[in-house]
């Protein structure tokens, strides 16, 4: 947690839309990101080690879960070179980048599918996919029988801390921020290489 700022911004109290919603968080990661002091910027839609979380249910491609087994697993969504800028090591795969952007509007009854690609953690792996490689699976929302998985997993990272720093380590997945259809607030993570006191003015 040394050298890391963090605020939380919600565009929507003004009456963002979600498109200018991302495109307020594009422009505010690029300035952060060039400005003098800065190792690396990036987003999470919930806050870290407060209390707050996401959970859903997922279907797991060649994963036979049982009729009571807890499919549960706590969720974020975060922008591009995160893990890096929280010190959080890549193990497989890629970050999200400008690959993992979505423009157009999504219809509520697709919101399910708004992802196309995801990033999971350790925990996550060592669950549902033992010795095999997690990289090009898939997954999607939901437990049904038949239920679709068109989410592609890129990534894998280090296991880390979600909702406090006294709470076990959980299965974690990750979606890409700028591919969410409907955004609201966010929270900036900025690390730096100066004093982070010498850069509260700078971030503001």
């Amino acid at each position: 947690t040394r050298h890391l700022i963090t605020f939380t911004v919600d565009p929507a109290l003004n009456g963002y839309s979600p498109r200018d919603t991302k495109g307020l968080a594009k422009a505010l990661l690029a300035r952060l990101n060039a400005a003098p002091g800065v190792a690396g910027a990036s987003l999470a839609s919930t806050r870290l080690l407060e209390g707050n979380q996401w959970t859903g249910d997922f279907t797991v491609e060649g994963y036979r879960h049982g009729s009571d087994e807890e499919m549960e697993q706590n969720c974020n969504t975060v922008g591009p070179a995160y893990f890096r800028s929280m010190g959080i090591p890549l193990l497989r795969g890629r970050e999200f980048d400008e690959r993992d952007e979505r423009l157009v509007e999504v219809p509520d009854d697709e919101l399910e599918r708004q992802y196309r690609v995801a990033i999971v953690n350790e925990r996550f792996v060592k669950k549902y996919f033992a010795e095999h490689d997690p990289i090009g699976r898939r997954i999607g929302f939901g437990t049904d029988p038949g239920r679709s998985t068109p989410i592609e997993i890129v990534g894998v990272v280090a296991d880390s801390k979600y909702t406090g720093v006294r709470d076990d380590i959980q299965r974690q997945v990750f979606f890409p921020f700028f591919e969410s259809a409907r955004p609201r607030g966010f929270t900036l993570y900025v690390r730096t290489s100066h004093p982070p006191d010498a850069m509260f003015r700078a971030v503001r």
